[in-house]
């Protein structure tokens, strides 16, 4: 069995009260997730599981929220925000971690969509562009029966410039091109029976 180690930027004393690692203030209190769907599994978040980060930003107390986003070694994606507050206690001040959140999803877009507040994905840079496409456009008299008649593709859109979508990484962007391909296929051959 392949021992699990921590990526060295969350080996630090904050980031182990984000992710309620053993021996913190927060031990076990908000690291067992919230899935944003029921086939997702709910094991908990812990530093030595994050395989890949692709969002960091960490917090200032009585601001913003310590939050991360990104892959687990078990290939779910996951999202983990905590707050850093000020109290006083009997004359001094006292800082303490007063809440925090954790979600996983099946795939990047899932998360993003349904699982961080708009305030996160801002952090980030990051947005959800939705493309609603018609597969039924130029099918009426092809003789093609579609089980569908239309598909919405999602796409991540990173950083400054919305121009640049990344790769869909959901099934849906799959079978989105799949089916434009069949709907495209299918008009060349109407269009090839036009000209005989």
């Amino acid at each position: 069995m392949k021992k699990l180690t921590m990526l060295p930027v969350l080996n630090t004393e904050e980031w182990a009260e984000v992710f309620c690692a053993e021996g913190s203030e927060n031990e076990k209190r908000w690291n067992v997730p919230n899935s944003v769907n029921r086939y997702t599994h709910r094991y908990p978040v812990e530093r030595e599981n994050v395989e890949r980060i692709w969002g960091i930003e960490e917090g200032e107390i009585d601001v913003a929220s310590w939050i991360i986003y990104g892959e687990l070694n078990d290939k779910r994606w996951f999202f983990l925000d905590a707050s850093q507050w000020t109290e006083e206690d009997y004359g001094d001040e006292v800082t303490y971690w007063g809440g925090g959140s954790c979600v996983v999803a099946e795939s990047e877009v899932e998360l993003i969509r349904s699982g961080m507040n708009d305030e996160a994905r801002a952090r980030f840079k990051l947005r959800i562009k939705a493309t609603t496409v018609d597969l039924t456009k130029g099918q009426e008299n092809s003789g093609v029966t579609m089980c569908c008649s239309s598909y919405t593709n999602y796409e991540v859109i990173r950083g400054e410039d919305p121009q640049k979508p990344t790769k869909p990484s959901s099934l849906k962007g799959l079978v989105g091109k799949i089916a434009k391909s069949l709907v495209e296929w299918s008009q060349e051959d109407a269009d090839e029976d036009d000209d005989e």
